[in-house]
């Protein structure tokens, strides 16, 4: 089984995600790296994190925090973690 890359990213104050599929999705007539479909993963972001933690002889950890403010009332929500990449901890 092949990694299937997953690529995140802020389009204003929204966190998208973009998948790359084994089909002709914009209609080129070829398969490429610019076939993919995008979805979206929340609104109202007001913070996006990634941080790679420096690990020396142990497997990569990443920490994550995702952090979004209501536009009606101003409250803010703030999520974080940490992950091992390939797994978890």
């Amino acid at each position: 089984d092949w990694y299937d890359p997953v690529v995140f990213y802020l389009n204003g104050a929204t966190l998208m995600q973009r998948t790359p599929v084994p089909w002709d999705e914009n209609a080129s007539g070829f398969v490429t790296g610019a076939d993919f479909v995008e979805h979206v993963v929340a609104e109202n972001v007001t913070r996006f994190r990634v941080e790679r933690i420096p690990q020396f002889g142990r497997r990569q950890l990443v920490d994550l925090t995702l952090e979004l403010t209501s536009p009606a009332s101003g409250k803010t929500v703030s999520l974080t973690t940490r992950v091992r990449v390939g797994g978890a901890l």
